[in-house]
């Protein structure tokens, strides 16, 4: 429509959308090293918490682009594809928050714990 191919603007969106994941990766990582040093610094708990938090949403990050890769990526075992495994992948991710939210708790409880002695 108006002269524009649904290709060209196909190819925008993708190149736009890799732009941002790329984006996303290197300030991701840039505030991973920026909180691991404040912590190194400081021996903050509540920056510890937040370094947790950095680590948790690069391995989701990791987590979804592999999913998303195999998923992506066509395979003569499975001829409709591998669409399902996105979902195996956000659940993957809400285990790993878990797990990081169940740590930071404890390590809080424990701190307390070990002071009050």
């Amino acid at each position: 429509m108006f002269g524009t191919d649904d290709k060209d603007i196909d190819d925008a969106e993708d190149s736009s959308v890799v732009f941002a994941v790329r984006a996303s990766w290197f300030v991701n990582i840039t505030l991973l090293i920026i909180k691991g040093y404040c912590y190194h610094v400081s021996q903050s708990k509540s920056v510890l918490a937040a370094l947790a938090d950095s680590v948790v949403d690069l391995i989701s990050q990791l987590i979804l682009a592999a999913g998303d890769y195999y998923a992506a990526t066509p395979n003569a075992d499975y001829p409709l594809g591998r669409a399902r495994i996105e979902a195996l992948g956000v659940l993957a991710c809400a285990g790993v928050m878990i797990v990081a939210s169940i740590e930071v708790i404890q390590g809080i409880i424990y701190g307390k714990y070990y002071t009050m002695l």
